[in-house]
């Protein structure tokens, strides 16, 4: 992949996390986002996530749980990142627009990121496999 796409992407996946984890139920249930531990916590997540895909969108593996978990992050946090800014740009009176990203489509990309780097492992396992499917 390229190295400004993938820069782009790191950009996207870390802001998308730090938000996503400082609004967890976890820590609005204890009242921590307010401290800077909770700032902490949020900062270390999305730097270990960031750091995690760059090095595995760098290379390609054959692991079906690392495909799995590259793909659920990876659409999770671009839907995470148009759910929670395209509301706050296409309706800025809207006090409710992130819930967009938080409740809909940053877990429902998760999950069809999921599903989609479970098919991706098994396609790339079945050209592998398969000589007549390669291309020229």
């Amino acid at each position: 992949m390229k190295k400004t796409i993938r820069i782009f992407l790191m950009i996207i996946i870390l802001t998308s996390f730090f938000y996503y984890m400082s609004f967890t139920p976890v820590i609005n249930s204890l009242r921590l986002w307010s401290t800077p531990v909770a700032l902490i916590t949020a900062l270390l997540c999305a730097i270990g996530s960031s750091i995690f895909m760059w090095k595995k969108m760098g290379n390609s593996s054959n692991n079906l749980v690392v495909s799995i978990l590259v793909g659920g992050l990876l659409l999770g946090s671009i839907g995470f990142f148009m759910g929670f800014v395209g509301p706050i740009i296409f309706t800025p009176h809207s006090n409710q627009g992130p819930l967009l990203g938080i409740l809909k489509t940053g877990p429902y990309g998760f999950v069809i990121g999921l599903i989609a780097g479970g098919v991706y492992w098994w396609y790339k396992k079945e050209k592998k496999e398969d000589p007549s499917l390669k291309s020229n």
